[in-house]
């Protein structure tokens, strides 16, 4: 018996060979090409890890925010100093740039998939969909949907990975948050055609604002009835929520970022940053470069 890798230009598998058989072992995963410049929303590797009774993991101060769905077997978790149970159809979130011990149970070895990314745009997400803080998602059942997000997302070109990975991630997060709330009394209920328009927009945030017919057609109404319903949820059109959405993150940016006013103008899908500007000081009272040198609270 003896270990090896097959490896293609876009996947790695590590196996076991024993007398002419193949079994997986440990983990698959897929990557992308290197970034130029970070985008908003980026991911390093995704993969799923196999059953593995000696399976674990220590990570100190990494850049990256890992996402995982357990499909089957258990194992605990240790973020910070705080240790937790995972059990399957749960999820967990964990933070960057903390400690991070996670091992299997060796009786019933996880079978899971993840997501490894990062991106300015990951805190906004986790507040937009109350996940902000948490760790431990119980009983969300989601381990199908990161399967075919995956699958997905090894399909494409090795240069068009990054482009695609921004929707996926989003809808992964706005499902498990939808799936947290499920039974909840004080939980906001938002109607599942105003969540799907909700999550598209999501999905814009670092592009031009998708058109009014586009977002419609994404549940099948026309545009009067599509505006209604969102109305009826959120009290405002889906253009003014995406454009709060982006003047939300543009003030981050400022504050938290080096990016220029120009760069932060490109990267949430303004059409140049004089429009930026003038938006920004419209809504936000002051202009980006005012806004930057404001004291933080």
């Amino acid at each position: 018996m003896f270990l090896h890798l097959k490896k293609r230009a876009d996947r790695a598998i590590f196996f076991f060979e024993n007398k002419g058989k193949h079994r997986a072992m440990n983990e698959t995963f897929i990557f992308a090409n290197a970034l130029k410049e970070k985008l908003p929303l980026y991911f390093n590797l995704a993969g799923t890890t196999l059953s593995d009774p000696k399976y674990r993991i220590t990570r100190n101060c990494s850049p990256y925010y890992v996402l995982e769905a357990i499909r089957e077997g258990r194992g605990k978790l240790n973020v910070n100093g705080v240790e937790y149970e995972v059990n399957p159809g749960d999820c967990y979130l964990l933070p960057i740039y903390g400690q991070h011990i996670y091992a299997s149970d060796p009786e019933s070895p996880w079978v899971k998939h993840w997501f490894n990314f990062n991106g300015t745009l990951v805190s906004e997400l986790l507040r937009s969909y109350h996940l902000a803080g948490r760790v431990i998602f119980p009983r969300v059942f989601m381990a199908e949907q990161f399967a075919d997000a995956i699958n997905y997302l090894s399909l494409q070109d090795m240069d068009q990975r990054q482009s695609v990975f921004a929707g996926i991630i989003t809808r992964l997060l706005a499902e498990i948050s939808d799936r947290c709330h499920t039974g909840n009394e004080d939980a906001v209920q938002v109607s599942p055609e105003a969540a799907v328009i909700r999550e598209f927009l999501m999905q814009h945030i670092a592009a031009p604002s998708p058109s009014l017919a586009a977002l419609a057609r994404k549940i099948g109404r026309s545009e009067a009835q599509m505006l209604r319903i969102f109305h009826k949820e959120f009290g405002t059109s889906p253009i003014a929520y995406l454009l709060e959405k982006k003047l939300e993150q543009a003030q981050m940016m400022l504050l938290d970022t080096a990016f220029s006013i120009k760069e932060i103008a490109g990267k949430l899908g303004f059409e140049d940053e004089f429009y930026f500007s003038r938006i920004f000081r419209k809504k936000c009272g002051k202009s980006p470069r005012e806004y930057r040198i404001m004291p933080k609270q």
